[in-house]
């Protein structure tokens, strides 16, 4: 008999979904994060309407960047 601590072949599988979805997790962090980075100092320094349109439309860019790296 011999005991090792290797996962059955039947979690491995759900290891890796978990594994994918946690790298997936952070990219989506970091894309979010980096845009809020760049544009609360941009609105804060010059709050304007034109700005705040411009970052509205990114913020919709960002938001379905994000959707879509999480959908897969």
């Amino acid at each position: 008999m011999s005991d090792t601590n290797q996962p059955s072949k039947a979690i491995q599988p759900d290891l890796e979904i978990a594994r994918e979805r946690t790298k997936q997790a952070k990219v989506v962090a970091w894309i979010a994060g980096v845009f809020v980075f760049f544009t609360i100092p941009a609105l804060a320094s010059n709050p304007t309407w034109p700005l705040a349109i411009g970052v509205t439309g990114l913020a919709t860019m960002v938001t379905i960047i994000c959707y879509c790296i999480l959908k897969r």
